[in-house]
């Protein structure tokens, strides 16, 4: 039986090309100085806060929550679209996106 791995993939791979995330701004913007204190208030490590800060890791829905929690702001102030090169809507490459 094979395996929809690959599929899942190019899925996951689409939507980390189509948002970033704001996280960094929210964190200031919530009076939360550090990474360390933010850290301690959610329960996620430090170092995945700076990789998420720095869209090195995709900020996942369960961190999105604990992190609305403790910020007190919306997902979708954590999350960004992204927009497409402009030579992608040129050419016609860029898909329709659902709402």
């Amino acid at each position: 039986m094979g395996r929809c791995i690959p599929q899942k993939r190019l899925i996951r791979s689409e939507v980390h090309a189509r948002y970033c995330n704001r996280l960094r701004a929210c964190r200031l913007r919530g009076l939360i100085i550090s990474e360390a204190e933010l850290a301690r208030r959610t329960g996620i490590e430090r170092t995945t806060i700076s990789a998420l800060e720095n869209n090195r890791r995709f900020l996942s829905i369960e961190q999105a929550l604990l992190i609305r929690e403790v910020l007190g702001c919306s997902l979708d102030d954590l999350y960004e679209p992204v927009l497409p090169p402009k030579s992608a809507v040129l050419a016609g490459e860029v898909g329709s996106v659902r709402r």
